[in-house]
């Protein structure tokens, strides 16, 4: 036999409601974030014991290092009857805010799940709520599109670019100078991809430099492998939709490279998307 307590407020609320909590729940905000200057929003409703509607509200300021951020709210008894996260400060985009909303019982360490709520991407223009958004993981989002100046190596040294822990890129260009010092040589670039250790792409630049010249190398998926278009910029190719884990690094190798040639700081733009640290 039901609890007649339980079926009067199912009634009174005309069927809509989808948790029931005994006072022992938690929910927890967990935030992976990208972006500078996020704040972010949890608010809610509950139907509680004495037949009122009561609200929740509160703020969570994220890391930018990508790793998870948390906040718990213990609700209290009652029919939880919606969660909303939104965007209270700054603009991440598509791709640099994943949040997740659980109910379990616990806090810290200590916290155990029992249900998911939310699970999606959060922008300044796409707030979540349960009940009604999907559960969507931090993959599925279209991603933000980043331009990134990297790091100017030393004289004689090559550039290394390492995708950041929580991470996931997808390399849309590469592009960066090369100063050949007045030391008779042929230099041939290549860029290059590894997982931090095994080389899993590499494609020379369809120039060269020759004694003395100042070229523009440059890589992009689709770039013809062809003859240089003039004598200070060379299209090369990349793979289509070559994605990047966290630890994976973009280097060049230069064949016959001299210490006192100089590559300038690597200008290179991918889409990235917030896995989780």
């Amino acid at each position: 036999m039901p609890d007649t307590k339980t079926y009067d407020w199912e009634s009174r609320l005309g069927g809509t409601v989808q948790r029931y909590l005994n006072g022992d729940e938690t929910l927890r905000l967990t935030a992976f974030n990208a972006a500078a200057g996020v704040r972010l929003r949890i608010s809610g409703r509950r139907f509680t014991t004495d037949g009122k509607i009561s609200t929740f509200s509160h703020q969570l300021t994220p890391t930018t290092n990508r790793a998870a951020t948390t906040f718990d709210v213990t609700p209290g008894e009652g029919w939880l009857l919606s969660v909303a996260i939104r965007v209270d400060a700054g603009a991440p985009l598509d791709g640099q805010c994943f949040v997740v909303a659980e109910l379990g019982l616990g806090g810290g360490n200590q916290f155990v799940p029992l249900d998911v709520l939310v699970s999606d991407v959060i922008t300044a223009a796409h707030r979540v709520a349960w009940p009604g958004t999907p559960l969507r993981g931090p993959m599925e989002g279209a991603g933000a599109v980043r331009s990134i100046t990297g790091t100017t190596p030393a004289a004689g040294a090559e550039i290394s670019e390492t995708v950041p822990t929580g991470a996931r890129w997808e390399l849309l260009s590469f592009a960066a100078v090369l100063v050949a010092a007045a030391v008779v040589a042929t230099r041939i670039p290549q860029l290059v991809i590894d997982d931090g250790t095994t080389v899993l792409f590499q494609v020379p630049s369809t120039g060269n430099n020759t004694t003395g010249v100042t070229a523009r190398h440059m890589w992009a998926p689709g770039s013809p492998y062809a003859a240089q278009v003039q004598s200070l910029a060379t299209p090369s190719a990349l793979p289509i939709g070559f994605r990047l884990a966290a630890g994976y690094r973009i280097k060049t190798s230069t064949s016959a490279i001299q210490g006192t040639d100089q590559w300038g700081a690597p200008q290179y733009t991918v889409r990235e998307w917030v896995e989780g640290a």
